[in-house]
């Protein structure tokens, strides 16, 4: 897509002209600009195609709905206005750049229990949405268990398996699947509000000492599948974690919950980037 056509859809979506539409790194999935409005006001924006136009258009509405139920720790949504098969999503601009450590990490640490202080009465979220550019099921159910194998697990072995995965590994994953209820036991789980994608890149501290989130691909589920893809990719201090879990205390089989969750995030890997 070029300049011209990306400048039309952000100032379609702004109600106003831009002066000034700059690229800027923002991530792997998508283009990203820091846009300059007649106004004065800085924005920032993503655009993609096809899939990768879907995945914007999900994240529009996850932003929505994070801000309707008071994560304001998110960027503020503006617009997400389509063009054919292409997608241009305006969003709050941050400046971001401060190093995740030490006071600020706790600050992080923090956030993210606050943010999973906020529960429903289903796991799941109120629509699909992507993780990266992988669609994400998220039909809501009131058992944990029964939703990260049919809405996780599930779709993403059938993904990896189209993809070439060796068929021994396919049947343990099979073979664990069928043994969730056992190895999952949280009848008092109440569902938490979860980033779903938070690796290191998907947060900050902004200029302003204020930790935040970003690119998610929330729903409602067990903690510790969002700690536990933290710990994954690396990248958070251990202040980060001894803050949170100030908080929200580990229990007894939190190591064990950490690896079966980590499936699901290795799953999408192999099915995005392959076996490397």
């Amino acid at each position: 897509m070029n300049s011209e056509s990306v400048q039309e859809l952000i100032e379609r979506g702004l109600n106003q002209p831009v002066t000034a539409i700059d690229p800027v790194m923002g991530g792997d999935s998508h283009h990203a600009y820091s846009v300059l409005a007649r106004d004065g006001t800085r924005f920032f924006a993503k655009s993609n195609r096809g899939d990768g136009a879907a995945a914007l258009e999900s994240e529009f509405d996850s932003l929505q709905t994070l801000h309707a139920l008071g994560a304001h720790w998110y960027p503020q949504p503006v617009s997400a206005q389509r063009e054919d098969d292409t997608v241009v999503l305006v969003m709050e601009y941050m400046d971001l750049g401060r190093p995740i450590q030490g006071r600020s990490a706790e600050d992080l640490g923090r956030l993210l229990a606050k943010q999973h202080c906020l529960t429903s009465s289903k796991f799941g979220w109120v629509a699909d949405n992507h993780i990266g550019r992988t669609p994400q099921l998220n039909s809501e159910h009131s058992d944990w268990v029964t939703f990260y194998r049919e809405c996780r697990l599930a779709p993403q072995l059938a993904m990896a398996t189209r993809h070439g995965l060796p068929n021994d590994i396919e049947a343990q994953i099979l073979h664990l699947m069928s043994r969730l209820g056992e190895l999952i036991d949280l009848k008092t789980l109440k569902p938490a509000l979860l980033h779903g994608d938070l690796w290191a890149g998907n947060a900050s501290i902004t200029l302003q000492d204020e930790p935040i989130f970003f690119d998610p691909a929330p729903y409602f589920g067990d903690p510790v599948a969002d700690i536990a893809m933290t710990r994954l990719f690396g990248g958070f201090p251990q202040a980060f974690y001894s803050a949170y879990h100030e908080i929200v205390p580990r229990h007894s089989d939190f190591e064990m919950h950490c690896k079966i969750y980590d499936l699901y995030h290795a799953l999408n890997h192999f099915n995005l980037f392959g076996s490397g």
